[in-house]
Parts: C-alpha cells; sequence; structure tokens
C-alpha cells in the first residue's frame, strides 16, 4: 500500500502574510482552512475574545499572538480580523463552540491590518503613519502629529476615535501588527523602551476606547530573559497586554486534521502497522494514538523543530508538505515504521544555499558534511551507511537547537533509536538488542572518522557533533611510530604478548623483570607442571625463585644477542620473524599509539587509546591466527617451525587461544624432560589437574580418607595415587598396593617405638616448591599417603602439638588441609588391646582372629560397623516404643518401675553402641578404652531388648481379635452381660503379659489368641440374636409394606388439613413406622470381620432397648392406625353434628353441603376424599376453635400443689386449669385436644 492510499494530503505551501486578508476571497479561504484543536479553542474563547470585545470588561486590552516560524500565528490573526471584519464568514469557521463565541465581535471592527519591515522608525511612527494613510482611504480624515509634537499617544488615540466614529457610528477599530519582535530586536536598547511606551499606551487606549490592537511575536515577551535590560518597561506592558500562545499541541493538531487527514479505517491500518514496532521504542505504545494521528509524521519532528534557531526559514508546514510530495507515491515499508523524522530536515536544511551565509550554519553544514563522506567510505560502516548517516544528520540538526553550536549538549542513544525510529535488520527484534547495535553503529563511525567530530558526555551518556574536534589521530601515530627505536617496538610487542599469554592481569614474579609463573600440561599425567614465562632473552632475566620445572622465553622481534646463549634442556624458545609485515606494521602503530596516549589527556587520550584496543584486538587475532605459520620453536639448540613441532609430537593445535597453542606444544615438547625428573610421579586418568584444582582435588580425597562423601575429583586423585578405587558405587581401600604407601609403611614399620620421623626428612624444597624427597610428590599429595596409613591404623601425626592416631580425628580436630602439611613428624601408632577388640568381635558376629591380617581387620572393622548400626537402630526404635508402651488397651503391661529399669538399661546399651562407631577403622581400634569385662556387663542389655520384644511379639500376635474387640465393645450398651466377659479376658491377657514367667511359656500367645477370639465369637452371636429381635426379617419387611402402602394413610393425612383434627397425632404414628427398620440379609460369615451389621449399622448401643421386638412394635403401630381412623371418623361425625354446625352446614354451597349430609347419613368417609368435602367440613365447622394441650403440662399441672389428693381437690385443679385456658373464649366453640 502506498503513502497516498492512507493519507489525504492537502500541501501547504504558501506562507501566509497578514495583509492578504484584506481581499474577502483570500480571507474567505483563510477562514475556511483554519483548523482549531481543542486547546486553540479554548485559547479564542478564554483569551482572544475577552481581550477584543467592545462591550465594557475589565478585560479589554492589547494582545499578543505568540508562535515560531511556520506555526500559523498569521493565519490565526488573519481569520480573527476578517471575521471581525465580515459577518458572513462567521459561518466558515468549523467549531461550533467558536463560531457560536465569535459572533460577539462578527462584523463590529473596522480592520487595519499593518506589518513592520526594515527600519529605524519607531514603533509609534510605523503604527501611526500606516493607520493615518488606510484611515483616510476609507474616509476618516486624521493626521497624527509627529512625536516631537504630541505629548501623549493615548489622547491622540483619544481625538482619532472622536472622528472615527462621526464616519462609523458603532464601529470598533481592530489595528493588527504581524512580526513586530523582529522589528523591535533591531532597535537599540532606548528605541526599544520607547516601543514598548507605546504599546503600553495602546494597551491603556484599549481600556477606555473601542479600539482593540492585535501584534505577532515570535517570542513570549513577559519573563523572557533576552529582555531583562528592559524589565520594567515590559511590566507596565504586562498590565495592559494579554498573551494567545500557540504551541505544539496547537500545530501537531494541523497537521494531523490538515495535512494529514485520515478516515477510520486508513487509522486502523495504520494502528495496526505500527504495532509491530512498538516493542522497539520506548514511547511508541504509550503515545500510539499520536502516532496514528500524526502518520507519517514522528511526533518528535515537531518538539525538535521547534527548537530550531534558523530564523524564517524554519516553515513547519512548508517543510512537512515537501516532505510528504515526496512520498505519496512510494509503498509503506513493511520492515520499518516508515515516518518522518526530524533528520530529514538537516537534509531541507543543507539545500538551502542561504543558509550557508549563517556562520553557526556554515560550521555545522561544513563538519557535517566530512562526516557523511567518510562514512559512506569507511569499512567500519559499509553494514549499516544509511543509518549512520541518518544518526550524522540527526545530531547535526540537534546542534542547531542549542544556544551555542560548541556546547556539549546532545542525544542519548535511546533518543536516537526512539526519534528517528533506526530500525535494522536485527536477528532479534528487541529494544535493547537494537540499543546497543545502534551505540555500536556511534562507536563505529567515530573510529571511521578517527574520533573526529563526535564525542561521548560520559557525565550523560549523550552524543553530540564536536565542532572543534578535528585532530587527524592516524597521522600523528603513524609520525610517532616513525621515530620508536627497535628496542621500544620490542617492548610493545611484549605487551600483546603478555595479553596474548593473558599474563597482563597478573603482576610478574619480580618486580622490574617481564616474568611471570605459569603452568603446562604434562602430557599423559593429568596434571600441569610449574614453571616460568619470561617475554626476552634469558640473560635478560632475573634469577627466579624457586627454581621451577620450566622456563618458556619469548625473544624480541629485533633481539639483544640471543643467538649466543646457551641454553638448558628445560628452556624453550619462541621467536616471530622481522619478515611478518602484516604483523610488524600493525604492531609499530600500536607501539605509537601507546607513546601518543602517555603524552596525552582528555578526550585526545581516549581517541588514542581507543585505537590501542582496536589495533591490539587485530593483533591478538593475528597471534592466534599465525602461530603456527609465522613462529618458530627452539628447544636445546634445536630449532624447528612451529608446524614442524605440531606434526612431530601429534598435537592439534588449530581454533585455540594463542596461550593454549603455546603451551600445549612447551608441555609436548618437555614432556620427555618431565619424565626424566619426575620417574615415578603419579599418573592422573580422567582428570587434568592444575596448581589450584589440585588443592580442592586433595581437600576432598582427604575428606573420603576421613570417612566423608567421595566425589568423582577425589576418586581419580586416589585412584592415581594407588590407594583405592570405586567399585558398584563403593570406595575400596586398596593402601597395601600402593607403591606410595608401601614406601611411607616401610619407613615406618623400621622406625623404633618412640620414636618419630621428622617433615625435614620427608619433604625438601624451598617454601611454595616442595615436593617429598622419593617421589617428587607435592605437599598436598603427600599429605593424603601418609593419611591414608593413618586410617589403616600404620601411623600417627603430630600437628601443631596434637597427636592424630585415625583419619577421622582430622574432622574432630577441625584441621584443614593447609594445616595438615605443616605436620610436625610421623611415628608408629601406640599397641592395639588385643584382648578387648576380640571380644568386642565375637560379641558382634565376627572372627576375632582377623586382627592378625590387616587386610582382613579391615574388611571386619566394615563388617562390625554395619552389625554396630543395625543393633542401634534396633535399640533406638525400641526406645521410642517404650515411651508409652508396651499397651494392650490403653493400659500400660509394665509396672512403671519396671518400665524405667528398661529404659534405663536401654539408653546405656544405646550410649555403649554410639561410643563404637568412631571405630572405623584399624587405626581406631587403638583407642578402644573399654576392657573385656565392660565389652560383656554392657551387652548384657541385649536379655532387655529380648523380653520387652517379646511382649511385643505377643501383642503383635493378638492384633487382629483385639483390633475387632476393640470396635465391637462400645457397640452393645455397658449393662450388657458381654461386656463382663470382655472385661475379664483384657484382665487376665494384661496379667499373663506382665508375668515374666507366663510370658514366656511356650504357646502363650496363642492361648491368650483364643480366649479373645472366644470373646470375638460370642459377639458375633449375641449380635446376631439381637439384630434379629430389633430389625424386621423378611416375612415382616412384608407386612410393613402392606401397612405402610394402605390407601387410609392419604385419606388420613387429607383430613390432617382440617384445624378441629389433631395432626401431630398422625405426624407420630407415621414416624413410629419409619422408624421400625427392615434388615433380612445379614449373614453370621459377615461377622467375622466387622463387628457390625454392613446392610444397615445396626448399633444396640444407641437404641432404647424398652422399645420392643421390632414385630410387636409393627403390631402395636398397625393397631394405633386402626385405632386413629375410626376416632377421626367419630371426632367429625360428633361436631357435625353440634347445634351451630347445623346452623351452618344449611349456609354452605349446595355441592359441599351434599357431601356432608351424606357422610352424616352413612358415618363413612367418601372415597375418594376430595377437596371438596374437605372444604365442606371446614365451612360447616367453622368457628369451632381445638386448643392442644401438652399432656405433661396437664399432668403437672394437676400433680404441682401435691398428690396425693381427695377428689374434689383433683376436680377443683381440673376446673381451674380449664379456666385458665379457656379465658375469653367460647366454651360452645372450643375443642380440647390433649396431646400424650
Amino acid at each position: 500500500m502506498k503513502y497516498k492510499d492512507l493519507i489525504h494530503f492537502e500541501p501547504v505551501t504558501e506562507v501566509i502574510q497578514l495583509r492578504s486578508a484584506d481581499q474577502k476571497e483570500k480571507a474567505e479561504k483563510l477562514v475556511e482552512t483554519y483548523v482549531i484543536s481543542d486547546r486553540m479553542a479554548d485559547v479564542i474563547l478564554h483569551r482572544i475574545l475577552p481581550a477584543l470585545k467592545l462591550e465594557e470588561n475589565d478585560k479589554s486590552r492589547g494582545l499578543f499572538v505568540v508562535g515560531n516560524y511556520g506555526t500559523g500565528k498569521s493565519h490565526l490573526m488573519s481569520v480573527i480580523t476578517s471575521i471581525a471584519e465580515h459577518a458572513d464568514l462567521l459561518e466558515r469557521v468549523k467549531n461550533e463552540p467558536v463560531k457560536k463565541a465569535l459572533s460577539d465581535i462578527a462584523g463590529r471592527f473596522l480592520v487595519i491590518r499593518q506589518e513592520t519591515g526594515a527600519s529605524e522608525m519607531h514603533l509609534r511612527d510605523v503604527v501611526f503613519s500606516d493607520l493615518e494613510k488606510q484611515l483616510s482611504k476609507l474616509g476618516v480624515d486624521y493626521h497624527f502629529p509627529s512625536m516631537d509634537e504630541a505629548a501623549s499617544n493615548k489622547q491622540l488615540l483619544i481625538d482619532m476615535m472622536k472622528v472615527f466614529n462621526q464616519v462609523y457610528p458603532g464601529k470598533g477599530l481592530l489595528i493588527a501588527l504581524d512580526e513586530l519582535l523582529d522589528f523591535m530586536q533591531s532597535h537599540n536598547d532606548k528605541q526599544m523602551i520607547m516601543d514598548l511606551n507605546f504599546l503600553r499606551e495602546i494597551g491603556e487606549a484599549s481600556e477606555i476606547l473601542p479600539v482593540r490592537f492585535i501584534t505577532g511575536i515570535q517570542e513570549a515577551l513577559f519573563d523572557n530573559p533576552k529582555f531583562q535590560f528592559v524589565a520594567d518597561s515590559i511590566k507596565r506592558v504586562k498590565s495592559r497586554f494579554d498573551q494567545a500562545l500557540i504551541v505544539r499541541e496547537d500545530i501537531a493538531f494541523v497537521v494531523s486534521h490538515r495535512l494529514l487527514v485520515k478516515t477510520e479505517e486508513q487509522k486502523k491500518f495504520v494502528r495496526k502497522h505500527l504495532e509491530k514496532f512498538t516493542p522497539l521504542y520506548s514511547e511508541m505504545a504509550e503515545r500510539l494514538d499520536t502516532f496514528v494521528e500524526m502518520f507519517p509524521v514522528h511526533p518528535a519532528y515537531l518538539e525538535v523543530f521547534e527548537q530550531v534557531r534558523v530564523g524564517e526559514r524554519r516553515d513547519l508546514l512548508k517543510a512537512l508538505s515537501s516532505e510528504m510530495g515526496k512520498m505519496q507515491d512510494k509503498d509503506i515499508p513493511t520492515d520499518q515504521p516508515g515516518l518522518i523524522t526530524y533528520d530529514s530536515y538537516w537534509r531541507l536544511m543543507s539545500e538551502d544555499a542561504s543558509l550557508r551565509t549563517l556562520p553557526d550554519m556554515r560550521e555545522v553544514l561544513n563538519k557535517a558534511q566530512v562526516l557523511s563522506e567518510k562514512v559512506r567510505h569507511a569499512p567500519e560502516t559499509k553494514d549499516f551507511i544509511e543509518p549512520a548517516l541518518r544518526i550524522i544528520d540527526g545530531l547535526a540538526l540537534h546542534r542547531m537547537t542549542v544556544s551555542d553550536i560548541y556546547s556539549p549538549i546532545g542525544i542519548t542513544v535511546s533518543e536516537l533509536r526512539d526519534r528517528l525510529c533506526l530500525n535494522l535488520p536485527l536477528p532479534e527484534q528487541d529494544a535493547d538488542f537494537l540499543l546497543a547495535t545502534i551505540e555500536t553503529i556511534l562507536k563505529a563511525i567515530s573510529t571511521a572518522v578517527n574520533g573526529q567530530f563526535i564525542t561521548h558526555n560520559k557525565s550523560n551518556d549523550q552524543y553530540y557533533l564536536d565542532l572543534k574536534k578535528d585532530i587527524d589521530y592516524d597521522a600523528l601515530i603513524e609520525e610517532k611510530a616513525k621515530s620508536l627505536a627497535p628496542s621500544t617496538v620490542d617492548r610493545y610487542y611484549f605487551d600483546v604478548l603478555s595479553h596474548a599469554l593473558e599474563l597482563n592481569n597478573t603482576s610478574s614474579y619480580v618486580p622490574g623483570f617481564k616474568i611471570w609463573e605459569s603452568e603446562i600440561p604434562w602430557a599423559g599425567h593429568g596434571i600441569t607442571r610449574k614453571g616460568y614465562v619470561f617475554l626476552g632473552a634469558s640473560n635478560e632475566r632475573s634469577t627466579a625463585h624457586p627454581e621451577r620445572d620450566y622456563y618458556i622465553h619469548f625473544h624480541g622481534i629485533y633481539g639483544n644477542g640471543h643467538q649466543d646463549l646457551k641454553h638448558q634442556k628445560d628452556e624453550v624458545y619462541f621467536n616471530l620473524s622481522l619478515e611478518e609485515k602484516k604483523f610488524i606494521e600493525p604492531l609499530k602503530f600500536y607501539a605509537g599509539a601507546s607513546e601518543m596516549s602517555a603524552i596525552s589527556s582528555g578526550s585526545n587520550k581516549d581517541q588514542y587509546d581507543a585505537k590501542i584496543r582496536q589495533v591490539r584486538t587485530q593483533l591478538l587475532q593475528w597471534l592466534r591466527e599465525n602461530f603456527i605459520r609465522c613462529f618458530k620453536v627452539l628447544h636445546q639448540d634445536n630449532e624447528v617451525s612451529i608446524t614442524e613441532a605440531v606434526a612431530k609430537f601429534h598435537i592439534a593445535l588449530k581454533e585455540q587461544a594463542f596461550r593454549d597453542q603455546v603451551f600445549r606444544l612447551s608441555g609436548a615438547i618437555l614432556s620427555d624432560i618431565f619424565t626424566e625428573k619426575f620417574p615415578d610421579y603419579p599418573v592422573f586418568q580422567g582428570v587434568d589437574l592444575t596448581g589450584l584444582s589440585l588443592w580442592g582435588a586433595s581437600e576432598s580425597a582427604l575428606k573420603a580418607i576421613s570417612g566423608g562423601l567421595n566425589n568423582r575429583l577425589s576418586q581419580y586423585v586416589l585412584e592415581g595415587l594407588e590407594l583405592g578405587h570405586i567399585e558398584n558405587g563403593i570406595m575400596v581401600w586398596t593402601i597395601e598396593n600402593s607403591k606410595y604407601a608401601n614406601y611411607f609403611q616401610k619407613l615406618i614399620a623400621n622406625l623404633e617405638q618412640g620414636k618419630v620421623i621428622n617433615r625435614k626428612d620427608l619433604v625438601v624444597g624451598e617454601p611454595g616448591a616442595e615436593r617429598d624427597s622419593r617421589f617428587n610428590l607435592e605437599p598436598e599429595l603427600l599429605i593424603l599417603v601418609l593419611a591414608a596409613l593413618m586410617r589403616q591404623g600404620y601411623l600417627t601425626f603430630l600437628v601443631q602439638g596434637v597427636r592424630l592416631a585415625e583419619a577421622s580425628a582430622i574432622n574432630n580436630t577441625k584441621l584443614d588441609l593447609d594445616q595438615l602439611i605443616r605436620f610436625t613428624s610421623i611415628s608408629k601408632p601406640k599397641p592395639l588391646p588385643e584382648l578387648a577388640v576380640k571380644e568386642l568381635f565375637t560379641q558382634f558376629g565376627i572372627d576375632p582372629e582377623i586382627i592378625n591380617d590387616a587386610h582382613a581387620l579391615t574388611l571386619g572393622v566394615s563388617q562390625l560397623q554395619l552389625n554396630i548400626q543395625i543393633e542401634l537402630n534396633n535399640v533406638v526404635r525400641m526406645l521410642e516404643s517404650l515411651r508409652d508402651g508396651p499397651k494392650f488397651w490403653q493400659e500400660m503391661i509394665l509396672k512403671p518401675a519396671e518400665q524405667q529399669r528398661a529404659r534405663t538399661d536401654l539408653e546405656d546399651f544405646k550410649q555403649f553402641l554410639s561410643g563404637l562407631q568412631s571405630l572405623t577403622t584399624g587405626a581406631s581400634l587403638q583407642n578402644l578404652v573399654l576392657d573385656v569385662s565392660e565389652i560383656r556387663e554392657s551387652v548384657k542389655a541385649r536379655q532387655t531388648m529380648k523380653e520387652i520384644q517379646k511382649i511385643f511379639e505377643i501383642l503383635q500376635d493378638l492384633r487382629p481379635a483385639w483390633d475387632y474387640l476393640v470396635q465391637a465393645q462400645p457397640i452393645l450398651p455397658h449393662t450388657d452381660p458381654w461386656q463382663n466377659e470382655l472385661k475379664e479376658a483384657k484382665q487376665f491377657v494384661i496379667a499373663t503379659i506382665a508375668d515374666h514367667e507366663k510370658r514366656n511359656v511356650n504357646g502363650v500367645s496363642g492361648q491368650l489368641r483364643g480366649r479373645l477370639e472366644n470373646i470375638q465369637s460370642s459377639f458375633a452371636v449375641h449380635y446376631l440374636a439381637l439384630h434379629k429381635e430389633y430389625r424386621l426379617d423378611r416375612d415382616q419387611d412384608v407386612e410393613k409394606g402392606r401397612l405402610t402402602s394402605d390407601p387410609r394413610w392419604a385419606r388420613m393425612r387429607a383430613l390432617s388439613k382440617l384445624s378441629i383434627l389433631p395432626t401431630k397425632q398422625l405426624n407420630d404414628l407415621q414416624d413410629c413406622l419409619g422408624a421400625v427398620e427392615s434388615c433380612p440379609n445379614l449373614q453370621s460369615a459377615e461377622m467375622k470381620n466387622h463387628p457390625h451389621c454392613p446392610h444397615c449399622g445396626f448399633n444396640p448401643a444407641a437404641i432404647s432397648m424398652s422399645a420392643g421386638k421390632a414385630s410387636k412394635r409393627l403390631e402395636t403401630i398397625r393397631q394405633d392406625f386402626e385405632d386413629l381412623c375410626k376416632n377421626w371418623t367419630e371426632v367429625l361425625f360428633s361436631n357435625l353434628q353440634s347445634e351451630e354446625a347445623t346452623h351452618n352446614l344449611k349456609l354452605v354451597d349446595s355441592g359441599e353441603r351434599e357431601i356432608v349430609e351424606e357422610f352424616l347419613r352413612t358415618r363413612k368417609l367418601p372415597e375418594p376424599l376430595t377437596e371438596r368435602f374437605l372444604s365442606g367440613i371446614e365451612n360447616t365447622l367453622h368457628g369451632l376453635e381445638v386448643i392442644s394441650i401438652d399432656g405433661g403440662e396437664y399432668l403437672l399441672e394437676l400433680t404441682r400443689a401435691g398428690m396425693p389428693c381427695t377428689p374434689d381437690e383433683l376436680e377443683k385443679r381440673i376446673r381451674e386449669f380449664l379456666q385458665k385456658n379457656l379465658e375469653g373464649k367460647d366454651r360452645k366453640k372450643v375443642r380440647i385436644q390433649i396431646n400424650w
């Protein structure tokens, strides 16, 4: 879709002049095309109109219309003056509230339109001279005297208006003057003060005369710091003039409603188009409505345009019209927002040759052109030339918005992104990613122009055109590089190498010398060797202490006679040829930039530092990519190319970092030297240990030796030292197979008891480079071997005055690896307490003779700990059980004293077993402090365990019958004879189990179980009998069904609606019938698993046993129902025969009367029982009142005074009771119902 399909574009190319409104045809068009925003409507209604009204009001005064060039102030003044002059133009106004309000001034003025020009005249003379000429043409003959002849300009206006009113009675005079501020600013201070005084006089005249003055100015006059020098004069003008401001909101409204008109459908399309880009720009989503209205103009275009300082050339509507004219036939892009942003206005300004006459504009334009030209051809910006050029244009225009084009004020990266709507083909459409890319472009621009003209103000993160920043840094660097001595170039070569070898972040090992500690891999051993890297020849290095395993040298490119040096077998030399110009030339540039940076400061230093970083990156990449091709390596006077060395040692260096290439190749070259120097050094498989990781791995291995967890790293170390390996996830110690352990074990074995081997006899070397004297093991590896021997009981340590005899003591004393490697001495352990250990092994089921075999002893200790843990777990569980048991039926079996004694025995036994848990190794058995008798005494608690366990086993055997009876007990009433049987059985069980002799009789558990099962059977028989008695069987259930389905129930329920019959009697009978339950399904087999009926849940304890058998209750209900049917029929019959009922019967409806009379004749209820019959009965007995009396209350009342009593006394009580209940009632109409 093209832009012209979305926008009704009405170009504005004409510059409106106020005087053009003198012609009515043009005035008509100006009124018709003026677009009024809501805010402008408010300005017209509350600012302009009150100032111009002719009616007397306190708001009549002069008026300033304030707005920049191109904002429409001339258009606004033309519209106001045209309507004031021609009333018929009011109909052309499109805003209804404004149209209605302007009717107050429409056609009521004669208008004089004036424009100022370049003149030395005073404002007073300009206004009066033109006014005199135009009034003369209108037939008003009045002459304004010169300034020298007039004492008061206000009096002159009063005199003029007298003449005016004679020619145009009832009319007002409206003077409109455009472009006032430009005129006044060309005057000196004295002239400006006189101009302001004249304005004050015109304002005062407006308050008393039908003359009004309106003028357009470019800036607000009041409170403007530019006019501080005439502040007093301005204050006097301020009280006589009002200001009508045209702001950005009004301009935006004009642009969107005249220049860029859209239908609702077009707006929907635009909204959908822009919504794709809202995640990229921080304000677009929040201001989307504004973006849609203004499309394709970015709202920020107006904001920045308003700030540009280039005089009349800033005509907004013309600029936008020009931009829109170019875009009409273009397609709206799908991958860009497609907005006109303010950088495009810079391009319009650049094409205007007249602007070059302005010094600021010329300065900015020249620098911007230099930037643009360099960016178009620079390799750094070749991938994003278009956005780079737009950024430059945006920065250039921003320079023209600040008061001083050299001030360090700019735009942030996020503002550039959002206000220029920069969008790039990125792998992911993310605002932060786009922001970072734009920042990269800015840096690329700066790099492309060698840092010229663009500065980043880090204090506020703004970028701006720095017009004074025009240094050619590259030329200065190249000039400096030519003058550098070879030794200086070598110095910077070493600097680059220190970065490539990743040495730049660490201090040199010897101050003042380029020597660093390093480590290289020892191929096939899984560990590194320590040595030194020196940048320079060996005769330039200091004597480094301690001595290490190797020395790697990089000679300078220009050298210092290193070819005459004698080379050692542990030294490797790397040389770069002078022929490598692709490296040498950038290196010299790097050296030159570094030297220039050292003597520069501020932004210049920043530029040199940027060059340094840029070139260093290139040099480091070259070294990494060309090490194999361009370097040679020298070892033992044999120099070969790196290619030859790689082929010889079969190693792959490609794609590796320069540091790794150097170190891997050096390791391969020196591997045989290391093997010669350390022939018995261990091999660590599956791991690459360094000096740093060796320490951590040794700490992990030490924890494993001390009984802690074993991880993969510790496993590799222990396997390398042949101390153990993993089988099925468990560490298997093989210390006796380790050549390292065997060597030190023999030293200890040959040592006399009480003698020691001091640390100095085992460890040699300077601090920081110590090794054991036999295998060259590092101290951390040596300590692992010795700790493993201590674990097996072969030796003891003396560390910081503490004697360690077992590995677990390392954890207990909280000694770390650093403290252990500084041990004082090692010695033989104290002798093993043989008899006690044998007794201990015997008590826990282990062959005691294994103590004579070191390997078997290790296995035996492991089994001992397993057996101890099993028994300890049993004791802990038993102690927990003893907290509230053993119980039978919530009754403790053991007496309190016996219970406490058992707990005490088991607590002591638990403590004994816990103490044995520290005996985890053969060495730890030396610490056994118990003798044979103490061990035997401690294990006697096993008998207590056995006794208590016996009780719990019996209880567990009784559990099924016990659980059944627990559920059965509350089902039968507590008075039931079965409850006594259960009580006796419970007491018997408790007494039997509590007695030591009885509970240990063979078969006691079965006997007790049989007793409980008998009680269970007794319960089932008894329950079945009760169930049969209180539940209806199958035949009885049929009988109940017949009674329930008797049709007379329905007839009685119908009769219960009659007020004379006792409804409660029927309801109670129905409830009784419902309470008689049927359950013919219970079988005796079902009682084996459930102590109650699974069908009906019969619970004898929950019912009244006095209610009788279910069959008897059913028969009673049947008989009561028969009686109720007869009784209710009789009650109806007898009451219908009363005198009043007989009278009432004659008055009821004939149909109802007939059916009632039929009942009286037959004494039988009609079938079916109809509503007519019931209505007839109710109407016949109308007036009868049934008083219901509770039977219990009646008896209480008769017996309250005491019983027994005489017949007369009883009769008196009955009368008093009736009198109380019948008070105020007609006895003939009362019927009494006693509810029992």
